[in-house]
């Protein structure tokens, strides 16, 4: 393909898609990537999955470069060899393989190579208000030479996505992959703990365990304890490690108490362990001795826990062998007011464990992970959007966040709900809510031709690119799957627009306005440069059929052919203008009136006609006989005269 400005993103990177770079990303594909104003660098271009939206506030350019992180230079998108195109992130490319765990590393090189290059990054970020969240062993990077490694990026997916459930801390690792969120740097710091842990005994703690039975482990031994086993370590790296994995976001230590740990001892942590019964409660098959695995087991195990909280033996255990009558009462409280049984399960985890994330019908999420959780949703790879819909219908981050007020800002839970179920109810429901939530986020719509497009110059260039397709040009620009695009990216409502053009079948006229109109706004808005002359011959057709609104023939063919005599300009709003012109509008309504006022009072007097009104017979029978009073008189003289004469 010609390599034009339009072709490259950022207009200097261009993705070498001939030159696929394995294992650079996991769970993605990644391109070579060239630079045309520095042919020397080495970067390479990570191609985003449509249902995996990237990481928006990770792209605006304010993450600083670093030695020590393949920082994103920039994202756009790039044409693909089928025609179609795709978002790419430019980043640099890894210095050498990832470092994996193929062996046992050293307490120093640990701490030299990879705590301290790590941490450092994790300040940087913390510094501009980010997270990592994707750090494990295959996503650090290191020189064939050795050294330093180099911490690879998180930023073409959601955040989390990629990291097995064994280097998330257990109430990450309850979430759907797409939906942990951005969580905290307490989240990147446990993640490197764990994978110092797996380096530091040379393999992955507990390989081979199903997810379900890592996260109970960890939940009832602690992580540390659980992730260990019967491994040995050092003292002063299991000090370190164990902070490093305290299962309270509170008890880790920051990314600048790891630089300094790395040169002394870390002071030991004094947690006390939960409460533990002696006799557990067994949910559906899963014991349990302590509220937090209970609340795991009610979380995942949402059926049978409704019903046994319902019956009241929840509360019971609570109070009777695990002694915790607070939490008792706050269960007791939920039964009170709590609705239907995801709502309650909900609001019961969070009674048991507020640490725990949202858990919806055995579904986890963090409240920033439910957009990314909507987009996946969209496609059937994900959850089922009936139950993310329910969710956002029942506001139910307002409920679990009330559960738990201690450890979130309730108010902005409960607006922010408010916010996403009225967005529900409104011009295109869950697909809006998926851009709302999205800002990179690929449009949808067979007019695209398969152009990924996430701005409303994006979009006008790819109707723009498909406007002398035969098979396109047999429908409007904007089909309906855009609508729920251009409700998020247009300020103010299109509902009008939206009801036109849904009712294309009954009323064609109306639509076509409606299609320029919002084309019209989508122009103003966008501010694109670049001329539109196919998609505006494109339009023309229907701009022309919208006219068959006005009622004067003559008025229609003038403005017909206005409207084809700047087609050729590439500008929307002029068409839409004259569409739009009120001064012809209101000249056609007067004349309408004018004429239907004629028109009435003529149909009027044929009707009067045809009826035989009695108002028309009486003046015809006076008439009548006046006529004939006439005639008699007229007669009688004239007989008075003939007598007369003969």
């Amino acid at each position: 393909m010609e390599q034009t400005a339009d072709n490259l993103i950022a207009g200097r990177y261009q993705p070498v898609l001939s030159q696929p770079l394995q294992d650079a990303v996991e769970g993605l594909s990644a391109y070579a990537a060239r630079d045309i104003l520095d042919p020397s660098s080495q970067l390479m271009a990570v191609a985003v999955q449509a249902d995996l939206p990237a990481r928006a506030n990770m792209l605006d350019g304010k993450i600083p470069a670093s030695p020590s992180l393949l920082y994103p230079l920039a994202h756009g998108t790039a044409p693909m060899s089928d025609g179609s195109s795709a978002r790419f992130v430019i980043c640099p490319a890894p210095p050498g393989p990832s470092i994996g765990v193929t062996r046992r590393w050293s307490e120093a090189e640990l701490l030299a190579n990879v705590l301290v290059p790590c941490a450092r990054v994790l300040i940087m970020l913390g510094e501009q208000g980010k997270t990592h969240r994707g750090i494990r062993p295959g996503n650090l990077f290191r020189p064939e030479r050795g050294g330093p490694v180099v911490l690879g990026e998180a930023w073409s997916a959601p955040a989390g996505t990629f990291q097995p459930a064994i280097f998330e801390s257990p109430y990450s690792a309850m979430c759907r992959p797409e939906a942990r969120g951005a969580g905290s740097p307490a989240d990147d710091v446990y993640a490197l703990g764990a994978t110092i842990l797996a380096l530091a005994i040379g393999r992955v703690p507990m390989d081979g365990i199903d997810e379900e039975t890592v996260i109970r482990r960890k939940l009832e031994y602690g992580s540390f304890a659980a992730m260990l086993g019967d491994a040995r370590i050092s003292a002063n790296l299991a000090e370190l490690l164990r902070a490093m994995l305290a299962d309270s976001p509170a008890h880790r230590p920051s990314a600048e108490q790891l630089v300094k740990a790395a040169e002394g001892r870390v002071q030991r942590l004094v947690v006390r362990p939960p409460r533990r019964a002696a006799q557990g409660i067994d949910i559906s098959g899963l014991l349990s001795h302590d509220a937090r695995t209970l609340a795991h087991a009610l979380a995942v195990r949402p059926g049978p826990a409704a019903v046994m909280l319902r019956k009241g033996d929840v509360s019971l255990w609570l109070r009777r062998n695990l002694g915790d009558m607070q939490v008792a009462s706050a269960i007791d409280e939920v039964l009170r007011v709590a609705g239907d049984d995801g709502s309650l399960v909900a609001r019961c985890v969070a009674s048991l464990d507020p640490m725990a994330p949202l858990m919806w019908h055995g579904m986890g999420l963090w409240p920033d992970g439910i957009g990314p959780a909507i987009a996946r949703a969209r496609t059937g790879r994900g959850a089922d959007p009936k139950m993310l819909s329910d969710l956002i219908a029942q506001e139910a981050l307002s409920g679990w966040g009330s559960q738990r007020a201690e450890f979130c800002d309730t108010a902005a839970l409960q607006q922010n709900a408010r916010t996403m179920r009225s967005m529900l109810r409104s011009t295109g429901g869950l697909d809006r809510l998926a851009y709302a939530l999205n800002p990179l986020l690929p449009a949808e719509g067979a007019t695209l031709g398969g152009a990924c497009v996430t701005a409303l110059d994006e979009l006008l260039l790819a109707l723009e690119a498909t406007s002398k397709r035969a098979d396109l040009r047999k429908m409007g620009p904007i089909c309906a799957a855009l609508l729920p695009f251009l409700a998020t990216q247009l300020p103010g409502s299109i509902a009008a627009e939206v009801s036109d053009i849904m009712a294309q079948a009954n009323d064609p006229a109306n639509a076509a306005r409606a299609q320029v109109r919002l084309l019209s706004r989508v122009e103003t808005r966008a501010g694109l440069p670049t001329t539109l002359p196919g998609l505006t011959e494109w339009l023309g057709q229907g701009a022309i059929t919208a006219l068959d609104t006005m009622r004067s023939k003559t008025r229609r063919e003038r403005l017909a052919e206005r409207i084809k005599g700047i087609l050729s300009h590439g500008r929307i709003n002029p068409i839409a203008a004259l569409l739009e012109a009120p001064e012809e509008h209101q000249a056609d309504r007067r004349g309408a009136h004018s004429a239907d006022v004629l028109f009435a009072a003529i149909e009027a007097e044929l009707a009067q006609i045809e009826a035989g009104s009695p108002k028309r017979a009486r003046d015809a029978r006076a008439l009548g006989l006046d006529v004939a009073s006439s005639c008699g008189i007229a007669m009688l003289g004239l007989a008075i005269v003939l007598v007369m004469v003969f």
